[in-house]
């Protein structure tokens, strides 16, 4: 816990500090430089989650567990970058069919499942779990009025269990 907090103490100061001198640059470096935070969050966010994730195959439980539990057994995934393939490999062998991937870039991305993009005709699933999760909360409202099932994202999943 300790180390946590001076992690945080850390990264709100360079951020901290970051904010303060973009006031002194022109709005062209700032923007780079919030890009440049952009980015950073980002990537935080993706560690967090790939850190979670194998804590919890440590502790031995999986997301199929998870979603078998919660009565989800044919879900979508949205978005099929690295955290995408990697939930679908988890769920490959398992109680779990995963109907279809939906990706901004479907036609661009090849994979063992069928991919569909965000304006496709989607058909009805128990579950989408949301593996972009910087845009989630784009992506949710977004999506919201597609499906009568619950959007998910797989941050929610990983630190639920």
């Amino acid at each position: 816990m300790k180390k946590r907090l001076i992690i945080i103490s850390l990264i709100v100061g360079f951020v901290g500090g970051i904010h303060t001198y973009s006031r002194t640059i022109g709005k062209n470096q700032q923007k780079k430089i919030e890009q440049w935070k952009d980015n950073y969050f980002k990537f935080y966010e993706f560690y967090c989650v790939l850190n979670q994730w194998l804590r919890i195959h440590i502790e031995g439980k999986s997301i199929e567990e998870y979603l078998v539990k919660n009565n989800y057994h044919n879900i979508a995934i949205y978005g099929m970058k690295e955290l995408g393939e990697a939930l679908l490999m988890e769920l490959k062998d398992s109680k779990i069919n995963v109907k279809y991937a939906i990706d901004k870039n479907a036609g661009d991305i090849h994979t063992t499942v069928k991919m569909l993009k965000p304006n496709d005709e989607l058909d009805e699933v128990d579950l989408v779990i949301v593996t972009a999760i910087h845009w989630f909360d784009e992506i949710e409202i977004e999506m919201r009025d597609k499906f009568k099932c619950p959007i998910l994202s797989i941050d929610d999943v990983l630190f639920d269990l």
